[in-house]
């Protein structure tokens, strides 16, 4: 009798779980988000309503697994990772009203494989579309007038990011990403076809993550006029684990250093010639207690030696004309900075 019982007290608890996930399932096929709404058919998402798809990291409504996303007009901005880690979706429809995609929203989609930016967007934030591994090509409309830091980071599947020619904030070289006066070269596709590129003459700055994992690059060329190199510019390159572009423990790319290859690093004279170090080149180097810049040297990046807490004298030499933003930064052991210019000179930096 009490093992009838126990059957029986299995089979309701069955029953009420089978019903609770059936409610779940029709409760999850629409909703509100932001000031927009939601409905599922299957896996297909479509979005309707006027105004912001306002969703916070890890707050959306839907499920991961969705494979198709269209968002109807009306619709004026994609919240930040509103499709993050829906690594099923492989299609999206995008509306003339969309103004703004933000921070992470398409982040981890790696079975999306083409996009249509609409005429009318002007805002593609950080990481948008950060690890859309099998995105080929994208192209960028007129109106779009900024793109925030790594927005296409890890797309190893990019061959070609294109720019309308009446944008007039960005433009397209060859498929390559540059502001619009292209003295800023913003992104280099990962997947672009080629083994060496050579940055033209007159590019003031490389972008955080412009080369980051173009792994067809067997080379790539600076010139002297680049003034500015951003974090992990050229991670995840050959050049970059190129021992022959490697000296006193410090990657170079032409006279430009890029970074320390060991954060165990004690010392340090920069190469003669060198003219820019690169943001964060020397960050956490935690056991570099001298620091030798040759003459020469014009441009100090951001976060440079931040974080090198052992560091103790330092050779500035005349030549250096900018020194960014919290470039010695928590250094709290520095006794001594050597310079060998006058006021005049200081005055310049």
């Amino acid at each position: 009798m009490k093992r009838i019982f126990y059957v029986l007290l299995l089979l309701c608890m069955t029953v009420i779980l089978m019903i609770g996930a059936s409610f779940t399932a029709s409760a999850s096929t629409s909703g509100q988000q932001g000031s927009c709404q939601w409905t599922l058919k299957g896996t297909v998402l479509t979005i309707s309503g006027n105004g912001n798809l306002n969703v916070r990291y890890g707050s959306k409504s839907w499920a991961n697994s969705i494979t198709e996303v269209e968002i109807s007009e009306g619709v004026t901005s994609i919240g930040v990772g509103a499709f993050a880690d829906c690594g099923s979706i492989y299609k999206v429809t995008l509306p003339s009203s969309l103004k703004t995609i933000d921070n992470n929203a398409f982040l981890n989609c790696t079975a999306l494989t083409t996009i249509t930016i609409p005429n009318g967007l002007t805002t593609i934030e950080n990481y948008a579309f950060s690890n859309c591994a099998s995105l080929v090509d994208i192209t960028l409309p007129k109106t779009v007038t900024h793109i925030g830091f790594e927005a296409f980071q890890e797309c190893y599947s990019l061959k070609n990011i294109f720019v309308d020619s009446k944008n007039s904030s960005f433009t397209s070289v060859n498929g390559v990403l540059f502001s619009k006066d292209k003295s800023v070269l913003i992104r280099y596709p990962a997947d672009k076809s080629g083994q060496t590129y050579a940055v033209p003459n007159g590019v003031k700055e490389i972008s955080g993550g412009a080369f980051e994992a173009a792994w067809n690059l067997l080379d790539i060329t600076l010139p002297d006029s680049i003034t500015k190199i951003g974090f992990n510019a050229f991670y995840k390159t050959v050049p970059y684990n190129d021992g022959s572009k490697v000296y006193n423990g410090c990657f170079y790319l032409g006279n430009h250093l890029i970074v320390a290859k060991s954060k165990d690093i004690t010392s340090c004279t920069v190469r003669a010639g060198t003219k820019t170090i690169a943001d964060g080149a020397f960050a956490s180097c935690n056991s570099m207690e001298q620091l030798i810049l040759t003459e020469g040297l014009t441009h100090i990046g951001d976060s440079a030696f931040s974080w090198c807490g052992s560091l103790k004298s330092i050779y500035i030499p005349k030549s250096v004309i900018k020194i960014d933003n919290s470039a010695f930064y928590d250094c709290n052991a520095i006794k001594s900075v050597f310079y060998p210019g006058d006021s005049s000179d200081r005055g310049k930096i």
